[in-house]
């Protein structure tokens, strides 16, 4: 399962969150929803690991959420990145979604 082919463990919970993260830029209120946007930061390293292997002119973003999945990319071992990037996003998912009382904490 992953939320790269949209087959996320929460995936629907995902779904629900994506339509308050803006394309650019941060969340609304960012203040009051600080885990919503950490989430659209964690989404966008997600993003960044798999379609170039982290290699935007930012990639400690990727290192940060992700910790060794920018040289575990260089050596194709998308498996361990995958080990290492779902259980992650997870978290950030849940948080976000008690965050935006999608569910109860």
């Amino acid at each position: 399962m992953t939320y790269w082919n949209n087959t996320g463990r929460y995936q629907k919970l995902y779904d629900e969150l994506q339509v308050l993260i803006p394309s650019t830029g941060e969340v609304r209120d960012v203040k009051n929803n600080p885990h919503l946007e950490k989430l659209r930061k964690v989404i966008n390293a997600y993003y960044d690991l798999y379609n170039n292997g982290g290699a935007n002119d930012d990639t400690r973003f990727v290192s940060y959420y992700f910790p060794n999945c920018v040289r575990l990319a260089d050596l194709n071992m998308w498996d361990l990145c995958h080990d290492i990037t779902e259980p992650i996003v997870d978290k950030f998912v849940i948080a976000a979604s008690v965050e935006q009382g999608i569910l109860e904490g």
